[in-house]
């Protein structure tokens, strides 16, 4: 297997090594693998250290590569494109082989962000036929990679995105984080309970300094703008006046003794469950001393994940796959936790506030799971 970036075919044309890539070989020497016709290399080795004796011996010509594989294809346009397929089409002869009087070319599958124009520019690189994989099928819902379903048995998740051209980045975070927990307190003044989730908002940032600036504006901003709310002439339908008391970080920059702290006060809060709190504790407790266990074992240290050459480290965090979900099993999208809000949105937003209804439980649900609004 190769793997390498299309601006290498150029060293083809230079390194005589590009050769024995494509099965174009004569000789074999036991110490330096194959070798192609015009390669300096002595016929023998003498003894060397540990390394014994070798003689170079005469073999057939291999097999060529039968597959070819290109990521990005949508990438491989214009200039750079024009040159990548005057590549191909020297790549697609050297891959290629006779059987029984029949030329063997090499299958070709390439993945791209849009097909648009595919066929033109698969054959303008590659001088082949298109096939899309996996084909359009039968049935509009059922595309091979997901499956459309109703939103009236399984309520879905709608992804929003805030395009904010000739605004500040904090200008614009403000005015979110004011829009949501205001209309988390709006709901909840009307459903209780059932809008709980909604009442906890969590940010996620690409560095401590933008979690830092973005802690002080909502210790400031954020606090003030969701308590005037509606001390204002301008109609704010769906937000409601709210007293943002709890704001807090899980950084880098809190002491780990500090975070099962806050975590259990928040569950307790979020609750008002005392137990909350002694059952976050003791779950925390239990993963540290679990994780102080495997930590002494010799021989090794752990890690979040184990990557090549890597052969010391113990990965003991895992992400999620085919077996079932354990105790140091971390998710990594919202994709693979499980929906735990019990409100629904029934129709397109409007200028009026949007109807909302409480989502019933049906037979599989738990009773118990009603009490914090949800499932985790």
């Amino acid at each position: 297997m190769l793997i390498a970036t299309v601006d290498k075919f150029a060293m083809m044309s230079w390194k005589g090594e590009a050769k024995t890539l494509f099965g174009r070989v004569s000789k074999e020497c036991p110490r330096h693998g194959f070798l192609w016709a015009d390669a300096k290399h002595p016929d023998s080795h003498s003894k060397k250290g540990v390394l014994p004796s070798a003689t170079v011996k005469t073999v057939k010509p291999l097999r060529p590569p039968d597959l070819i594989i290109q990521d990005e294809f949508h990438l491989i346009s214009g200039p750079l494109g024009t040159m990548v397929g005057l590549y191909e089409s020297a790549v697609d002869e050297l891959s290629s082989w006779t059987l029984n009087g029949k030329r063997i070319k090499p299958k070709i599958i390439a993945s791209t962000a849009t097909v648009r124009k595919a066929e033109k520019q698969i054959n303008n690189v590659f001088l082949r036929q298109m096939s899309i994989f996996p084909p359009h099928g039968l049935d509009i819902e059922d595309n091979f990679f997901s499956v459309q379903r109703s939103t009236e048995t399984i309520p879905g998740r709608e992804y929003i995105g805030i395009c904010s051209p000739g605004s500040s980045r904090p200008a614009v975070l403000i005015r979110v984080f004011v829009a949501f927990l205001t209309a988390a307190k709006a709901l909840f003044d009307k459903f209780g309970q059932a809008a709980d989730p909604y009442m906890t908002l969590v940010g996620y940032f690409n560095s401590l300094r933008e979690l830092g600036g973005m802690r002080r504006l909502a210790e400031d901003d954020v606090q003030t703008r969701s308590f005037r709310v509606g001390m204002s002439n301008v109609l704010r339908p769906g937000l409601a006046q709210r007293s943002v008391k709890f704001i807090d970080e899980l950084t880098s920059r809190v002491n780990s003794k500090d975070i099962p702290k806050k975590l259990g006060q928040r569950a307790w809060k979020v609750t008002d469950n005392k137990a909350a709190l002694n059952n976050i504790k003791k779950m925390i407790a239990e993963r540290l001393d679990r994780w102080v266990k495997e930590a002494k074992r010799p021989g090794r240290v752990l890690g979040y994940e184990k990557k090549s050459r890597q052969g010391s480290v113990a990965p003991l965090l895992k992400k999620p796959g085919l077996a079932s979900l354990d105790t140091f099993t971390v998710p990594m999208s919202m994709r693979e936790v499980e929906p735990g809000v019990r409100l629904i949105m029934n129709d397109p937003p409007s200028q009026e506030p949007p109807p909302w209804k409480v989502r019933p439980l049906n037979g599989n649900d738990d009773d118990n799971d009603s009490s914090d609004g949800g499932e985790a």
